[in-house]
């Protein structure tokens, strides 16, 4: 491999930061990431890749807290050589890379007594 190629792909791989839209239903719960950074969704994260999950908490007056790890998983990764070799203006835009959508059940009474309608209005 060419010494300038081999650069530029260890480069672009090392600080991979991914655009992540997040969604509530609903609309304005706030969220949490590692007990530190709080968001008011929707938003739009730039969020570095790494190995290590990042705990994230979701929360809105009278409805339940969701606890969730974001995980490679949840960002779209990027395949170096589609995504930036092929379509160089669709990999460097701001637009995000995918939308992750939290939807929240109502607060009211134990586990188990809600339905599927009250989380799917």
């Amino acid at each position: 491999m060419r010494p300038a190629l081999s650069a530029l792909l260890a480069v672009s791989l090392a600080g991979c930061v991914y655009h992540l839209r997040v969604e509530s239903h609903p609309s304005g719960a706030t969220m949490t990431i590692e007990g530190e950074d709080s968001y008011i969704l929707p938003t739009d994260l730039h969020i570095k890749w790494r190995p290590k999950p990042y705990p994230v908490l979701v929360e809105s007056p009278g409805y339940r807290p969701l606890a969730f790890r974001l995980t490679r998983a949840h960002i779209h990764e990027l395949d170096f050589v589609s995504d930036v070799l092929l379509n160089p203006k669709e990999a460097f835009n701001d637009e995000p890379r995918r939308v992750l959508e939290v939807r929240l059940v109502p607060e009211h009474g134990p586990s188990g007594t809600w339905t599927f309608e009250d989380v799917n209005p």
